[in-house]
């Protein structure tokens, strides 16, 4: 069992009853897309269905980011919603009750998961890097002509544009 196991026992046998649940630890493994910097915190409250326990209240905690456009790193407190439901089930949506226990963890994990940015940028107004050297522009202009790129439409450009060009031009018939 992780750090963020919680006995529910207590309220499987009363529908209706309502706990808080306040609970601080850290999550052991699945996490290779993000890196946690610091203990996730859960604050919900854990309310007895009949059948089960659904959870519903907030995770949080720091994650490292790395800025598409300039690759700087750095930290950002996340504190995703979280709602989970729990039940003596064998069915995959539905997170399982061991003893009167539920083990937090997967449903948090799930939530950072989510939150996390797929383009993270470190602040609205990144310029990102030069394509041509490399330098970071969000210190300064990097002194060199960026190089366009060769592209394998190149040569549709360059048809396109001669095609406009004659389309602007065209050729006075002679008399």
């Amino acid at each position: 069992m992780s750090e963020l196991t919680v006995d529910v026992s207590d309220l499987l046998s009363h529908p209706g009853d309502r706990r808080p649940i306040s609970l601080e630890g850290e999550i052991t493994g699945g996490t290779d897309l993000i890196r946690i910097v610091s203990p996730v915190t859960v604050n919900a409250l854990a309310e007895s269905t009949g059948s089960g326990v659904i959870v519903k209240g907030i995770v949080s905690a720091s994650i490292a980011l790395v800025c598409v456009r300039c690759l700087v790193d750095w930290d950002e407190q996340l504190a995703p919603t979280l709602s989970a439901l729990f039940e003596s089930v064998d069915d995959p949506d539905i997170f399982p009750i061991a003893e009167g226990l539920i083990d937090l963890e997967p449903p948090a994990r799930d939530e950072l998961l989510a939150a996390v940015p797929v383009n993270a940028i470190h602040a609205p107004d990144c310029k990102g890097l030069c394509g041509s050297c490399g330098a970071d522009l969000n210190k300064g202009e990097c002194g060199c002509d960026e190089i366009e790129l060769s592209s394998p439409f190149a040569g549709l450009k360059e048809l396109m544009d001669l095609t406009e060009s004659t389309a602007s031009h065209p050729e006075v018939p002679k008399d």
